[in-house]
């Protein structure tokens, strides 16, 4: 089964106009927010499985773990910005 590793959050916006560069921050919204946090709560949810983490380290069990409460914890931020801005570091090793 192919799966589809979900992007991250971002705020800038980069345009280039005439040749000339111009960046900017964008808002957004919780909607955006929650949907990523969503995807990517679905996308690990592989690694929750008992006969699937059996095979993780230690380490990446923590890994895990503290990224999958972070997601779950993304909207106790106050505003969707600084969620998108602190959005949890995606562990390296998880897989497409």
């Amino acid at each position: 089964m192919e799966r589809n590793r979900p992007g991250t959050p971002v705020r800038n916006l980069v345009e280039i106009n005439n040749g000339i560069r111009t960046e900017s921050m964008e808002d957004i919204d919780w909607f955006e927010i929650r949907s990523f946090r969503n995807a990517w709560l679905v996308f690990t949810d592989i690694y929750a499985l008992s006969d699937i983490n059996s095979d993780l380290t230690d380490q990446q069990k923590t890994e895990i773990n503290t990224f999958r409460q972070e997601l779950r914890d993304i909207t106790d931020y106050a505003t969707a910005n600084e969620a998108c801005d602190n959005f949890p570091q995606v562990p390296d090793w998880i897989e497409d």
